[in-house]
């Protein structure tokens, strides 16, 4: 789980390039990343830290792994709508992203791993 969640993390970082930021802003002529991760899952950096949540705590136990993914899940739900929120606003073409990609923090298990072993495959 580990290994996945880091792959898919930087893969999606690495994907948004410069317009990578940590804070809730719409740059200058910003565009809305479509392919590769983010045509399964809208936000796959918080998807990515959910699945560190988890594993990281499921070394302590099952319960806390549970407790602290749902608390991740509310927290990084609740910025993902704040940010979507801003990006209608600012960008139309976001509208019709989100009808494209449903999933926008936890993407289909299938997709995931489609994705997963397809991405690794051709980055490696």
């Amino acid at each position: 789980m580990y290994y996945a969640r880091a792959f898919c993390h930087r893969r999606a970082v690495e994907q948004l390039g410069n317009r990578w930021v940590d804070g809730i802003v719409v740059q200058p002529e910003q565009k809305i990343e479509i392919k590769k991760w983010y045509s399964i899952v809208r936000h796959p950096v918080y998807f990515s830290n959910l699945l560190l949540s988890i594993g990281t705590n499921l070394f302590f136990s099952l319960i806390t792994a549970i407790f602290t993914g749902i608390i991740y899940f509310i927290a990084a739900n609740n910025r993902a709508s704040k940010e979507e929120q801003l990006l209608i606003q600012h960008i139309p073409q976001y509208e019709e992203y989100r009808k494209k990609t449903p999933a926008k923090l936890l993407p289909k298990p299938s997709e995931f791993f489609k994705m997963l072993f397809t991405d690794f495959r051709n980055w490696y």
